[in-house]
């Protein structure tokens, strides 16, 4: 038996509440494979043993009746933005906090010019209620600062093609990342507004930074000929009306209009490929629109986009952090769906 397996093994030996109390010290381990071996048997233990997952209502009351707070200040980056990777870091370790028996509270602040924020406001708070509480965050008596930036229960790309994952990780989100009532009437009214009582079917185009600097182990994106082909072929078969189109780039939202004239509906938006390209930039974040509290209505009109396409009936997408979200809120609901797989880059 090699090394690694010895580890893993001596891992999956120690009882689950002590491994998750240690995981923050092998995370921490200058011996990087620790590191990722525990990363490893915590996801795997998480979803068989964590009587958060196995026991939810009961084990929550009793962490809630503990009244433990765990301060979530950092993630893995200096975020700038309220997107997806920033979701899903502060997600994992929300669920760590739980597993560990405290009671949450993320109050991690953007890393960027106030100009483009009209608040001083953590950016959980701009756009979610706070998992367990309804209290100014200052006003709480904090127990511990979480001691680690990501955990791995994280969901991953993979989970997109798993119907159990795809249902898991709804009722994750479902229960733990609720839109506050600013950002729930936004979204609300651009639901009713533009695809409620429709026949439609999403898509989700990324481009700019994406296909820029191909992210490593994220998926490839789909030509725009080969989703015009799947959807021309949905659309026959379901007698589909409309499009429903989230795309940040202007280019790739006038090919489908010229492709599919009257069909294509868009949510209210400003497009980042002209800036993004000028700037030469490599973030998405680094494009900015002249406009008070910019940081926040791009960040919302993203936000609203995504909504949209998980509510529609149909979907025809190529796989990225947007539609990884659309797919979770959606939990299975699509009356058809289909996700390109073009493997990583």
């Amino acid at each position: 038996m090699g090394l690694g397996n010895v580890v893993k093994l001596t891992l999956r030996c120690i009882p689950y509440s002590l491994f998750v109390k240690l995981y923050p010290i092998f995370k921490k381990s200058r011996i990087s494979f620790l590191s990722d071996f525990s990363d490893e048997v915590y996801y795997k233990r998480f979803l068989k043993e964590s009587p958060l997952i196995n026991d939810t209502d009961n084990y929550i009351n009793k962490v809630k009746k503990k009244n433990k707070y765990c301060l979530i200040k950092r993630g893995v980056w200096e975020y700038k933005i309220a997107n997806f990777c920033f979701v899903k870091d502060m997600l994992s370790l929300i669920l760590w906090c739980l597993d560990r028996g405290y009671l949450p509270i993320v109050s991690c602040y953007p890393h960027e010019s106030q100009e483009y924020y009209k608040d001083d406001v953590s950016l959980w708070d701009m756009f979610y209620f706070q998992p367990f509480t309804k209290k100014n965050v200052s006003n709480i008596t904090v127990t511990e600062e979480c001691p680690i930036q990501v955990s791995s229960i994280h969901p991953s790309f993979s989970d997109c093609y798993n119907k159990e994952m795809i249902s898991f990780w709804n009722k994750i989100f479902n229960r733990f990342v609720k839109y506050n009532n600013e950002v729930s009437k936004y979204i609300d009214a651009e639901y009713n507004k533009l695809v409620k009582g429709k026949k439609v079917v999403a898509c989700v185009m990324r481009s700019t930074d994406y296909t820029k600097t191909k992210p490593t182990g994220h998926p490839k994106q789909p030509s725009i000929d080969e989703v015009f082909c799947k959807l021309d072929s949905v659309m026959d078969e379901y007698g589909i009306d409309y499009i429903y189109l989230a795309t940040e780039d202007g280019n790739i939202a006038d090919e489908f209009k010229k492709k599919f004239p009257g069909k294509i509906i868009e949510n209210k938006r400003r497009y980042f490929n002209e800036i993004f390209d000028n700037i030469n930039a490599d973030r998405i974040s680094a494009v900015h629109f002249d406009r008070e509290n910019d940081n926040y209505l791009k960040m919302i009109e993203y936000m609203s986009s995504i909504d949209l396409v998980s509510k529609c009936d149909y979907l025809v997408t190529g796989l990225c952090g947007g539609s990884q979200m659309a797919i979770y809120r959606n939990g299975n609901t699509y009356k058809y769906s289909y996700i390109f797989d073009k493997g990583v880059y």
